[in-house]
């Protein structure tokens, strides 16, 4: 009996995955009012530019950067600007859909939307965090398709692909603190209540909930976070004050789906 459980248990893991990816599917189809746009340039995984002259950012994903530029692209950000594209090569002969965000654009004057096959289904941000090309992000008040993009997510780690991949995470977990996008593993060794919520930790950085963010997570909550070990995702800055006795680095979380217990 035990040698059955024990051949069952990657069938029964790879049907729960097979579930997971036609959950998301049926969950990532557009819902609501749309526009059709023209993609003109796949600026890489998460920016499209738009016939016309704009830019978007597609809401509830970010992929590894490329490096316009001086500098090393970070790794898997060519193979997340590839499957963007073959997205956008599967619309082109039907078309694309855009549903703008509750927040139409960003401080750096690029729409905010989703972007869908023309037909309702198929998500670009599912479909390159199911491939483990982005993470799932969730920046208020811009939250629509938030629980499908996790089923996404969830599957991609489960099978280890892309960024979840052990050699991209060990790679990641070697790496110096640095500005941008992050997600990381620490230990929660302090709370600290005041017009921002500080996180600190053992790692070199604090989590910084703001006041505009507080009403999303439940205080007596973050104050149990103490003591844990958890995994933190968001954008990281440098303090510009240097507070004595402060990390030099500080972790915006925008949203409780940005901390996860036991990383």
């Amino acid at each position: 009996m035990r040698g059955r459980e024990h051949c069952l248990r990657p069938l029964l893991a790879a049907l729960l995955v097979l579930a997971l990816i036609g959950r998301c599917e049926a969950q990532c189809s557009l819902q609501g009012a749309s526009t059709p746009i023209e993609v003109v340039t796949v600026v890489d995984g998460d920016t499209l530019a738009l016939k016309g002259g704009a830019r978007l950012r597609v809401i509830g994903v970010n992929s590894p950067e490329l490096r316009h530029g001086d500098g090393a692209d970070e790794p898997l950000a060519a193979a997340a600007r590839g499957a963007a594209q073959r997205f956008v090569a599967r619309g082109r002969a039907a078309g694309l859909l855009m549903q703008s965000g509750v927040e139409r654009s960003d401080r750096y004057g690029r729409l905010l939307g989703h972007v869908f096959l023309a037909d309702g289904s198929g998500s670009l941000a599912a479909a390159l965090i199911a491939e483990g090309l982005a993470w799932r992000v969730a920046i208020p008040p811009n939250l629509a398709y938030q629980e499908c993009l996790s089923q996404a997510e969830l599957s991609a780690r489960v099978q280890r692909l892309g960024v979840w991949s052990d050699a991209y995470r060990h790679q990641q977990e070697r790496a110096a603190l640095r500005a941008g996008f992050q997600v990381i593993k620490a230990r929660v060794v302090g709370v600290r209540f005041g017009e921002s919520w500080w996180v600190d930790t053992d790692a070199g950085f604090a989590g910084r909930v703001m006041r505009s963010d507080q009403s999303g997570f439940a205080r007596d909550q973050v104050a149990q976070w103490v003591g844990d070990e958890v995994e933190m995702r968001g954008w990281m800055y440098r303090r510009a004050d240097g507070a004595a006795g402060r990390a030099a680095w500080v972790l915006l979380l925008r949203h409780p789906s940005a901390l996860r217990s036991g990383g």
